[in-house]
């Protein structure tokens, strides 16, 4: 019951949060709206640079809708353990830098949160820091993720330990 509750104050936080920008009529925010929002939770330590290049993401007339930045949200603050093994774990051609499409494939293999165009445009300008085109662990889960846990709302210490979770985990080391 309690937890009930708790996911349903995190979806209003979420609301809230979504609506502090500008929305139109299709009910959506800007990409740059999306990546203000994810910047807004980067660590103190990363935040000058990474608001620099917030500043440089291009106007592409991208949306992001409400469902996908609530999934998106959800997946950072239930996923992270998951995310931080899948790095370690899916072997990858360019030494565990992802591409945007291998990006792509393992979030939803790994999270079964199928992220946009837009949004996966966003995170790899805001944390490719070296600019490379691919992101690997330190430049998402230590920039992007891991500094979501100061919210104080997420679930239990990672589900890593949830056999369906493991079993994602899993499946995605295997199907590469």
């Amino acid at each position: 019951e309690f937890r009930v509750f708790m996911e349903k104050l995190n979806t209003e936080l979420l609301k809230l949060e979504f609506h502090q920008f500008p929305i139109d009529g299709a009910g959506c925010i800007s990409a740059r709206d999306f990546g203000r929002s994810v910047v807004a939770h980067v660590g103190p330590r990363y935040l000058a640079p990474t608001l620099q290049r917030l500043g440089s993401l291009p106007n592409s007339g991208a949306r992001v809708s409400f469902s996908e930045f609530l999934e998106y949200n959800r997946m950072i603050r239930e996923k992270s353990q998951d995310i931080a093994i899948a790095y370690r774990s899916f072997p990858s051609v360019h030494r565990g830098k992802w591409s945007k499409d291998e990006f792509k494939s393992v979030m939803r293999r790994v999270t079964d949160v199928v992220l946009s165009d837009a949004q996966v445009d966003v995170i790899f300008h805001l944390f490719d820091k070296d600019g490379d085109g691919r992101l690997d662990e330190r430049e998402f889960y230590e920039y992007g993720v891991k500094s979501r846990f100061s919210r104080g709302l997420n679930a239990a210490a990672g589900d890593s330990s949830n056999p369906l979770s493991f079993k994602r985990i899993w499946n995605c080391v295997t199907a590469a």
